[in-house]
């Protein structure tokens, strides 16, 4: 009988942990969900919302290809009001996957679908990329530190002109 109730007692605990664990990163994750969301609806204003972007930048990757470039808060509100392009993207299928002992670290992969809006010239209707990010948590809060976009289904990218 003291075995099984010795059984029973790990199990008890294990499973109030393992839920502990999991609401604290439902939690977080609805956090990081919000911020994609809220960064993409500030992307179409053309403003840098929190969290779009660490203190010390974001290293990044256009899905119009290129090199990698490191972006700092200064420079990509200066390039995105500078912008002749508006970016009316919406976030679908939200993916947060936490790294890390500390879980203050996590791989975002989502996908946009909208519209470039050119000034001056046709617009890009349906437009798809697939993006993913790596963001972590710096003094509370979730801050992006890099990011890379790739068309979807043969896309030729945004374009920056």
């Amino acid at each position: 009988m003291k075995h099984w109730m010795s059984i029973f007692t790990v199990c008890v605990v294990s499973l109030v942990l393992t839920t502990m664990a999991t609401a604290d990163e439902s939690e977080e994750e609805q956090k990081i969900v919000n911020i994609v969301k809220e960064t993409w609806t500030k992307v179409a204003a053309k403003e840098v919302s929190d969290g779009m972007i660490g203190p010390k930048g974001s290293i990044q990757a256009h899905s119009s290809g290129g090199l990698w470039i490191v972006r700092t808060p200064e420079a990509m509100a200066t390039s995105m009001k500078e912008s002749h392009n508006t970016l009316e993207f919406t976030p679908h299928h939200i993916n947060v996957k936490f790294l890390g002992s500390k879980k203050d670290v996590a791989y975002v992969t989502y996908y946009l679908v909208g519209t470039i809006v050119r000034e001056g010239k046709d617009d890009i209707p349906n437009y798809r990329t697939r993006a993913s990010n790596v963001m972590e948590k710096i003094d509370g809060k979730w801050v992006n530190s890099a990011s890379h976009f790739s068309a979807l289904f043969g896309g030729s990218g945004v374009v920056f002109d």
